[in-house]
């Protein structure tokens, strides 16, 4: 497992192809305590990361797909995919949803924390690769800083170094 160093809001898990990271981490929303709230965002989508039709690496698919999650629990407005959006501009309106649903979690209990797994995020990379396009990934990483918010990145140990990160081993 890797963290960035003196930083406890994102965690990288990460281990060969086929050993279990998807079934691990499918299963967070059900063992973490209840005071974490947990979304998960498949890189992978059944292999579907590396069609055209399915650009799980933009920011309106990915982003967009996790808020509007949230949103279906009834923890913040949905985000409407209008063709054409910036990406700073949806990136703007996902951090604002991610907000949203922390006030809305906090409302009922102080101590929740939000937790958003990008499980497969090396496939998410490799799919923006592939369609020669930008990738929500580097954001996600880099530029969530919302205290009790967490992500946790899921990926295959042999393509670490593809992730715009510099970590620590802990």
């Amino acid at each position: 497992m890797y963290k960035r160093q003196n930083d406890n809001q994102l965690t990288v898990l990460h281990a060969e192809g086929g050993i279990g990271k998807s079934v691990v981490v499918s299963r967070l929303p059900t063992i973490l305590p209840s005071e974490f709230y947990c979304v998960i965002f498949d890189g992978f989508g059944g292999g579907s990361y590396r069609q055209e039709t399915s650009p799980r690496h933009r920011f309106d698919f990915g982003l967009i797909q996790i808020a509007n999650e949230l949103a279906y629990a009834g923890l913040c407005d949905p985000i409407i995919p209008i063709a054409g959006s910036e990406d700073h501009k949806v990136f703007k309106k996902f951090i604002s949803r991610l907000e949203q649903s922390l006030s809305s979690l906090k409302a009922n209990n102080i101590n929740t924390k939000l937790v958003l797994v990008f499980d497969a995020i090396d496939n998410t990379v490799m799919g923006a690769n592939l369609a020669h396009d930008s990738s929500f990934v580097n954001a996600v990483l880099n530029e969530i800083n919302i205290t009790d918010v967490h992500i946790v990145a899921v990926a295959r140990s042999e393509r670490l170094n593809t992730l715009p990160l510099s970590l620590i081993h802990i």
